[in-house]
């Protein structure tokens, strides 16, 4: 889910579409479908361009005013988890299965840089104004990423389960979300969800709260 600049909200979904929506009225006024594969991230690069990504690794670039067909990149053999725009006009993506970042060029559609160092598969980005990466794993940490430098800053450690979704509320605070399975008194095996809130400058969590039943696929702000 992600905002463009005009108020609408774009939605992604395994029906293979993208929809754009009001949300003071709750309804759907387009719909972009263009590949035979479920939609499974998305970006907001610029004013007027709209990157998606496939369950087929394949990642289109969308120029919503002119509404002409999607350049493809089909750089990926699996499939592509999460996108971010990062502020320099370049898009980060990540691959399941995957413990790696990879950094690309939308115009040229080349991979610049490849960032390493999450144990396990990364599940979701997240791309601070001042041109830094947040990225969540499946090893439960968080990790703020120097792109000019290619190296990462620092890890953050709290989530006792997958990190599922990572956004940025400002420069020096983000927010990741988990969810792990519990058992409740009864002997009931229920899932609960965690949201952090993280300061970039301290290196702290701020903030835990738990709720929610199932899991937190997605953060915006």
């Amino acid at each position: 889910l992600v905002m463009l600049s005009d108020g609408s909200l774009a939605s992604s979904s395994g029906d293979q579409t993208i929809k754009f929506w009001n949300p003071y009225t709750s309804e759907c006024h387009a719909t972009l479908r263009s590949h035979p594969s479920s939609v499974s991230a998305l970006a907001v690069l610029g004013v007027d361009c709209l990157a998606s990504a496939y369950d087929d690794g394949t990642i289109s670039i969308w120029n919503l005013a002119s509404g002409s067909s999607p350049t493809t990149n089909e750089g990926h053999a699996k499939k592509v988890v999460a996108l971010a725009a990062l502020s320099d006009g370049r898009l980060a993506s990540s691959i399941s299965q995957d413990c790696i970042i990879k950094v690309w060029n939308p115009d040229t559609r080349a991979s610049h840089d490849t960032l390493q160092g999450h144990a396990k598969p990364v599940t979701a980005l997240a791309a601070l104004s001042d041109g830094r990466l947040a990225s969540g794993s499946e090893d439960g940490t968080i990790k703020l990423w120097d792109l000019d430098k290619g190296e990462c800053l620092v890890t953050f450690e709290g989530h006792s389960s997958s990190v599922s979704a990572v956004a940025a509320l400002s420069t020096c605070c983000i927010a990741s979300a988990s969810h792990y399975l519990t058992t409740n008194s009864q002997g009931f095996a229920t899932s609960e969800f965690t949201l952090k809130v993280w300061n970039l400058h301290s290196r702290k969590c701020l903030l835990t709260t738990k709720g929610c039943s199932s899991t937190v696929n997605a953060l915006t702000v």
